[in-house]
């Protein structure tokens, strides 16, 4: 089957019918556009314009800096009332930001804008750096098969000083990871040349604030710091997995507030802080659910379970989800779990999606059937 065959015809049909719009995020543009034949990503394109309207959250152009979790803080803070007491340019704020896929490409002007973005080398370069970091992410989270993964309750660690002599040992690795070539190449493909150094410089600064809370408090107490369990009010038997995603949720939390919406403090800052967690967040949460999934099934990880990953936080916010047959089945399995927000136990079931345009469209048309 091709977009220009009698089938593809019957199954644009049945599309329209419908009233179905493909809804595409930047990781999908990803994707496309990290594939090397030229002629695959134009026959990609061409099927996208065939499907239009079109509905995208890219990473680029207007709005580019408010991701999908910062969309999904401001649903949750809307959807508690918490913007009651705003002024109307934040309650307006908030309403622009809750929007998931934000631009609609209707146009052959609208769909030549796709194109260009392999034009932005700012967009390429991060895509490069991105996939990068993602596969040397995943080598180093590999186990030998066999090898049960293990995620340490806070109650777990030691609560004594550690001595200094092992404090100084950690600071010699983390200056040899620093030197590390492959290292330092994936940030300069990431940052670029120019702030590599400085980049490298930061990370080497917070690195030691971290060796010097745990070298001052013992790795129990020191952790508890770091991750602002006081506050959050999670108790030492939380596994450390949790406990460092909790605590980067509510910095990002914190982040957006500040840099959103411009407010640093104050009691509605607190109530948003308290009131709002990642069960609020559902592609956020899936995010951080399929990587649990995946790092106790998968002893030895791909790179691009990072980029399926983000693609599957998206599935809260459709009515039909495709996605590979790995993703999908921890998808199915996620929604079958009690302790599963009910607005991700509530979408419909998600599709493995074929390998072939001639695949997708009938896998399309056999759910299209069924659909109201």
């Amino acid at each position: 089957m091709t977009v220009n065959s009698s089938d593809w015809a019957n199954f644009l049909d049945i599309w329209r019918s419908k009233d179905c719009m493909l809804a595409l995020s930047h990781f999908h543009l990803v994707e496309l556009l990290a594939h090397d034949d030229p002629t695959v990503r134009e026959a990609r394109y061409r099927v996208i314009e065939t499907l239009r309207p079109v509905a995208l959250r890219p990473n680029v152009g207007p709005w580019a800096h408010v991701q999908l979790p910062q969309s999904e803080m401001a649903r949750a803070i809307l959807a508690a009332g918490l913007h009651n007491v705003l002024p109307e340019p934040l309650k307006n704020l908030l309403a622009l930001h809750s929007l998931v896929f934000w631009v609609v490409l209707r146009s052959d002007a609208d769909l030549k804008w796709l194109r260009h973005f392999e034009d932005d080398r700012d967009f390429m370069r991060t895509i490069r750096g991105v996939r990068a970091a993602s596969e040397m992410g995943a080598e180093a989270r590999q186990r030998l098969p066999g090898t049960p993964h293990r995620d340490p309750r806070l109650s777990e660690l030691p609560n004594e000083i550690p001595p200094e002599d092992s404090v100084q040992a950690a600071r010699e690795e983390l200056m040899k990871a620093l030197d590390d070539p492959g290292i330092r190449r994936v940030m300069e493909t990431v940052v670029g040349e120019d702030a590599l150094d400085e980049t490298l410089e930061q990370a080497l600064e917070r690195a030691n604030q971290v060796i010097d809370t745990l070298a001052k408090y013992g790795p129990r107490r020191g952790l508890r710091n770091l991750l602002g369990l006081s506050a959050s009010g999670l108790p030492d038997t939380v596994r450390l997995s949790r406990a460092a995603k909790a605590s980067v949720f509510h910095s990002e939390l914190a982040e957006y507030l500040e840099v959103h919406l411009g407010i640093t403090d104050g009691p509605w800052c607190q109530k948003v802080l308290i009131a709002v967690n990642q069960e609020d967040c559902p592609g956020r949460w899936l995010v951080d659910t399929l990587d649990n999934e995946a790092t106790l099934a998968e002893p030895k990880q791909s790179g691009s379970n990072v980029m399926d990953h983000w693609h599957a936080s998206f599935f809260p916010y459709v009515d039909l989800f495709f996605g590979d047959r790995r993703t999908v089945t921890y998808l199915r399995q996620v929604q079958k779990r009690a302790n599963t927000p009910s607005t991700i136990k509530a979408c419909p079931v998600p599709a493995t999606a074929p390998a072939s345009i001639a695949g997708f469209a009938d896998a399309l048309e056999d759910r299209l059937e069924y659909a109201v």
